[in-house]
C-alpha cells in the first residue's frame, strides 16, 4: 500500500498544498521562536527554517478524533486540518513542526531518530521521553503558567496539557536538576547530549529505568482511557490507575534518589553545600504528591542529615588546611625538627 492511500485510510482528505509564502512565514516564525527562547541550546535558525521549507505541508479535512495537526513520518510531510490559523503559532503546530525538524532519516529514507527517540532497532525506544520533551519546550516558548491539578489521585504542578501533565512533570524534574539547554539541544538537534548527561547524573540502569517508565505511564493512560469510554471493566480501570501511580512515584523516586545521592559524594566545597540545599528546597516544589505521599520528607530528613554531616566534614578539614598553612605553625614545626632526631641517631 503506497502512502497516498494509508493516509486517506486514516480518514485524512488532503485538500491542497500550503502555499509557499506561507510555508515561508510559518518556518521562519517557528526558527527565530525557538532560537529567541532558547539561545544557549545550540539551535541553527537557517538549519530549522531550511528543513521546514524542505517539507510538504497540507491543508486537509481530518475526522473528529485525530489532531487537527498531523506529521506523518511516512512521507515526512504535515496536514493541517483546514480550520487551523498557520498564522497563529499554537501549541499543535509548533508540537508537529518540532517532529519533523527532529527527525532524521537514513540513506534509505528509513526512519532513524526522533529527537532522543530511537527507532534504530524492531523496538522503538524513548518515544515518551521525547514526547514528554517536546512538551516541555512548547510549555516554555508559550510561556505557560505552573498550575497544580490532580491526575488520577496525584496532585501534580503542571506546565502543559493535561494528557502529558505526568511525564512533562517528570522531566521538568529532570531538567531542573541537569539544565535546560542539553535537553533542547538534542531533543531539535537529534543528538544524545542529553542522554548522556542523564546518565552520568542518575546512573546508567536508573536512566534506563526512568527512560521506560515513561513509556509506561503514557500507555497505561492509553489503556485507563480506552476503558473509560467504553465504561466497562472497573476492577480493570482501578488496576490501571493504580499502576499509573506507582510507576510515576517509582520514577520520581528514582530521579530524586540517584541524582542526590550522586550530588551529595561529589560535594567538595561549602559552596557547594549551599548549592545543593537551595536545589533541594526548590525541587521539593515540582514533585507530585497525594495526601498519604510520605516519601519525599523522610528522604528530605534523611539528605539534610547527610549534608550537615558533609557540611561538618568539610569545615573540620578546612580548619585544619588553615592550621597546617598557618606561617606560625609552619615555623614552630620547623624549630620542632631542630630538636628532633631520628632514633638512627641515637643509636650510633
Amino acid at each position: 500500500m503506497n502512502v497516498d492511500k494509508k493516509i486517506k485510510n486514516l480518514g485524512i482528505e488532503k485538500l491542497c498544498e500550503v502555499d509557499k509564502e506561507q510555508k515561508q512565514v510559518l518556518a521562519n516564525e517557528v526558527a527565530n521562536t525557538l532560537i529567541q527562547k532558547f539561545p544557549n541550546s545550540r539551535l541553527n535558525k537557517e538549519k530549522i527554517e531550511n528543513k521546514l521549507l524542505d517539507t510538504k505541508m497540507y491543508i486537509a479535512n481530518i475526522p473528529k478524533g485525530m489532531l487537527k495537526v498531523n506529521y506523518m513520518y511516512m512521507n515526512s510531510s504535515i496536514y493541517f486540518d483546514k480550520s487551523v490559523q498557520l498564522e497563529k503559532l499554537d501549541e499543535f503546530i509548533l508540537h508537529e513542526c518540532i517532529h519533523r525538524i527532529q527527525e532524521y532519516k537514513n540513506k534509505n529514507n528509513r526512519l532513524v531518530q526522533l529527537g532522543t527517540c530511537n527507532f534504530a532497532t524492531t523496538k522503538i525506544i524513548g518515544l515518551a521521553f521525547n514526547e514528554a520533551s517536546i512538551e516541555y519546550i512548547i510549555s516554555k516558548v508559550l510561556k505557560t503558567e505552573r498550575s497544580l491539578i490532580q491526575v488520577y489521585g496525584i496532585n501534580i504542578p503542571v506546565i502543559s496539557g493535561k494528557y502529558y501533565s505526568m511525564v512533562t512533570n517528570l522531566i521538568e524534574q529532570i531538567v531542573y536538576l541537569i539544565g535546560e539547554d542539553v535537553l533542547v539541544d538534542s531533543t531539535i538537534n537529534c543528538n544524545d547530549e542529553f542522554i548522556y548527561k542523564c546518565i552520568d547524573n542518575f546512573g546508567e540502569k536508573n536512566f534506563y529505568t526512568i527512560r521506560d517508565n515513561f513509556d509506561k505511564i503514557l500507555s497505561t493512560q492509553d489503556n485507563i482511557s480506552k476503558l473509560l469510554v467504553e465504561y466497562k471493566e472497573k476492577e480493570k480501570i482501578k488496576t490501571d490507575i493504580k499502576q499509573l501511580q506507582d510507576t510515576y512515584f517509582e520514577t520520581q523516586e528514582l530521579i530524586t534518589t540517584s541524582f542526590f545521592n550522586t550530588l551529595l559524594a561529589l560535594i567538595n566545597s561549602l559552596d557547594e553545600i549551599e548549592k545543593c540545599k537551595q536545589k533541594v528546597l526548590n525541587y521539593k516544589e515540582l514533585i507530585g504528591r497525594t495526601e498519604n505521599y510520605e516519601f519525599f520528607e523522610k528522604y528530605f530528613e534523611e539528605l539534610s542529615t547527610k549534608i550537615l554531616d558533609k557540611e561538618e566534614k568539610i569545615k573540620s578539614s578546612n580548619a585544619l588546611m588553615v592550621i597546617s598553612n598557618n606561617p606560625i605553625f609552619k615555623a614552630f614545626r620547623a624549630i620542632k625538627k631542630l630538636f628532633t632526631r631520628p632514633n638512627m641517631e641515637y643509636d650510633k
